[in-house]
């Protein structure tokens, strides 16, 4: 039987890729954008098309990652850590967390902020059953 790492691997390197072909968009669109503004009035058509490129590129990124990921051990979604395991290092040391502190790891010492843009910590181990899941996270 193929262990979660195996299972999961080709899951976090899509996602991995998903992550650089929007940041590669995003900057495509930046430095064309950029580009324009410094050659004034008269852009040349070519900064148009760079920059149009560039954000179809980070649309088609941002709708083509997988949808909801689930752990292959146990089929609970990793969209928020909401088990009793820490994400980051696996170990069954998670605080309850309230209004005003987030929950935190007394193992490893991690703080599961999220925030605007997204979560602030990774994913490398499932938070429901605590199964290994990618050594580099997602």
């Amino acid at each position: 039987m193929a262990s979660s790492l195996e299972v999961f691997a080709p899951i976090a390197r899509r996602i991995r890729l998903q992550r650089r072909i929007v940041a590669c968009g995003f900057a495509i669109f930046f430095l064309s954008a950029l580009a324009g503004s410094l050659l004034g009035k008269n852009p040349h058509p070519l900064i148009f098309i760079g920059a149009g490129v560039g954000l179809l590129i980070l649309i088609v990124g941002l709708f083509s990652g997988p949808g909801s990921v689930s752990c292959p051990e146990c089929n609970g979604q990793l969209k928020r850590a909401d088990g009793n395991y820490c994400p980051e290092c696996g170990a069954r040391s998670l605080s309850e967390g309230d209004w005003f502190h987030p929950r935190a790891c007394a193992g490893c010492g991690q703080v599961l902020r999220y925030s605007k843009g997204g979560r602030r910590f990774k994913f490398r181990h499932c938070t429901y059953c605590g199964s290994h899941l990618d050594p580099e996270g997602f």
